[in-house]
């Protein structure tokens, strides 16, 4: 302790010696260097390089505007938790509560009209008062249920919004963005001009974390702040939520770098974790995990966030968890799986987008529409839905106009394949789709679906003898569209399509080859069904 002391007094001045001498916790000296360099107007606060042990959180406070912490370093400011297991290292700003919105909804209340996404107006009640001009947050009190026990809820409709005018004819707020979303039930506006975080940074520390068989949760957690950058921040041990944004916006991530995660399970050890927030992007960052849990997670309905170059590393995944996340691109990010909702959360999410990533597999799960994979490169696809359930909110959900183009689709076993029996339309076009097992599997497999799932100029092979795509739907809404693919058994499937005798849908098989050592037909039966069409499909004969 005596070192610790002297060594902090010496990199950062005498005048902090009795504050660090008389405190075991150097949060304490430090909060009120920060304290005293925000009350001067200073626009930063410099942490040297060090060892930095903490029993308490390090706080830049709410309501604080344009100031940065700053570290030397990822390797050279190092906070530690020995003794005490912290929230988090480093809090920024006040961090509302997800299942009951305290922190926001304990703030002076505006009702208002329902709000349509996209709008860039506020109806407002003429009963209501004039909105002055500054931050507020844009809520309301729709939840989503999980359905399974214990059924929890969160609370996934808020955004920080900046009202910069106020139209006294129409009695309108007017927004400086559009709206990120929908609010429909019982929406307000909460009052936090007095309490949001505006331009922050918080740069160069590293936490080691770990507290006997536990640890910290995370480094850094931000709430109701509008401007932050968190950079070059690296964890070593941590609980779950290494980096952690909550009703944030305008927020830049990068060169975050996370391993080591203590805790396993449900709810534990994500490592960058964006909570109801808008306009995020994260870069360049590094998550390693051998718990199978979220290295990225999107949460809780946020919108406009974008993870771009960055990495999952062993068990570690991409993850959007099924709160009708919105408008989420991930570019250029690789390692790990990718999901795309969730069975324990029902909400879905919309307009995803995955530009040039790499991952051993996707899975799309109930009320994700309108999702589209370019120049991508997957192990396995999978669809998931949920039939209707006694509790939650939603109840059931399937995915919908799902798009795979340019993509490779290449693993061993098959590579295609439903895990739901209500879906809307899957396309594959201008893709490479392989099973490369020699003894197993099917390129694709749709069982009791009742979709549309249509293969447009694709490469179609399997390494073994089992016919490449089988569909044993007996749901009349399926349907089969083939168009201009080439399917190649590199063995001796007899045919490229085999539909089950209870099929009960429809197909159109048009212009296709098929290759194998020992072709029959291109589909297994002999009478075209009703409403469908095969033709000008061809066969031939490989050789050695």
């Amino acid at each position: 302790m005596l070192l610790r002391v002297i060594r902090n007094a010496f990199l950062l001045g005498s005048s902090v010696l009795a504050c660090a001498a008389a405190a075991a916790d150097d949060a304490t000296w430090i909060n009120a260097e920060i304290r005293a360099a925000i009350a001067r107007g200073d626009k930063a606060y410099r942490l040297p390089a060090g060892v930095y042990e903490l029993e308490s959180s390090i706080v830049i406070p709410p309501g604080t505007s344009d100031f940065a912490l700053i570290g030397a370093g990822s390797d050279q400011t190092i906070l530690r938790t020995p003794s005490v297991k912290l929230s988090h290292a480093v809090r920024v700003g006040s961090v509302p509560v997800l299942f009951n919105n305290w922190g926001i909804s304990n703030k002076p209340q505006i009702p208002v009209l329902a709000v349509s996404e996209g709008s860039s107006r506020v109806q407002l009640p003429r009963t209501s008062p004039a909105v002055p001009p500054g931050l507020y947050v844009l809520w309301d009190e729709y939840k989503i249920q999980g359905v399974k026990p214990p059924y929890n809820t969160v609370l996934n409709r808020a955004e920080i919004v900046r009202v910069v005018s106020f139209d006294a004819g129409k009695w309108q707020a007017v927004l400086d963005a559009p709206a990120g979303r929908e609010y429909t039930v019982s929406p307000k506006l909460a009052d936090v001009r007095d309490s949001v975080c505006r331009n922050i940074e918080v740069s160069g520390l590293r936490l080691e974390g770990v507290v006997g068989d536990s640890a910290t949760n995370g480094i850094v957690s931000a709430g109701l702040t509008d401007g932050l950058v968190l950079a070059d921040l690296k964890v070593r041990g941590y609980w779950s939520d290494a980096v952690t944004v909550n009703t944030v916006r305008n927020a830049r991530l990068e060169r975050i770098d996370i391993e080591g995660a203590v805790a396993s399970g449900a709810g534990a050890g994500y490592g960058v974790s964006i909570y109801r927030s808008r306009f995020v992007t994260v870069s360049n960052s590094r998550a390693h995990n051998f718990n199978p849990n979220s290295g990225y997670i999107v949460h809780s309905g946020s919108t406009d966030v974008t993870i771009r170059d960055s990495v999952c590393e062993e068990s570690a995944k991409f993850d959007t968890h099924g709160y009708d996340d919105r408008r989420i691109v991930f570019e250029n990010c690789s390692g790990g799986t990718m999901g795309i909702g969730n069975v324990a959360w029902l909400g879905g999410a919309r307009n995803v987008q995955l530009r040039n990533c790499t991952h051993e597999s996707i899975w799309i799960g109930p009320n994700v529409v309108n999702v589209r994979a370019t120049d991508s490169r997957f192990g396995r696809v999978t669809l998931a839905s949920v039939p209707q359930q006694e509790n939650g909110n939603p109840r059931s959900g399937k995915p919908d106009a799902i798009a795979f183009v340019n993509c490779d689709i290449v693993g061993s076993g098959t590579a295609v394949i439903n895990d739901c029996s209500e879906g809307g339309w899957i396309t594959f076009l201008n893709c490479r789709i392989q099973n490369t097992k020699t003894d197993w599997g099917y390129v694709a497999l749709f069982d009791d679906y009742s979709g549309l799932v249509a293969f447009y100029n694709c490469d179609i092979t399997t390494a073994n003898s089992r016919t490449p795509i089988v569909l044993s739907s007996s749901k009349t809404g399926m349907r089969l569209l083939m168009r201009f693919c080439r399917i190649t058994s590199l063995r001796n499937a007899g045919q490229a399509v085999s539909l089950d005798p209870a099929y009960g849908g429809t197909y159109e098989i048009v212009g296709n080859l098929f290759r194998s050592f020992a072709p029959q037909r291109f589909l297994n039966e002999e009478m075209v069904r009703p409403y469908s069409s095969v033709l000008n499909n061809r066969v031939e004969k490989l050789t050695q």
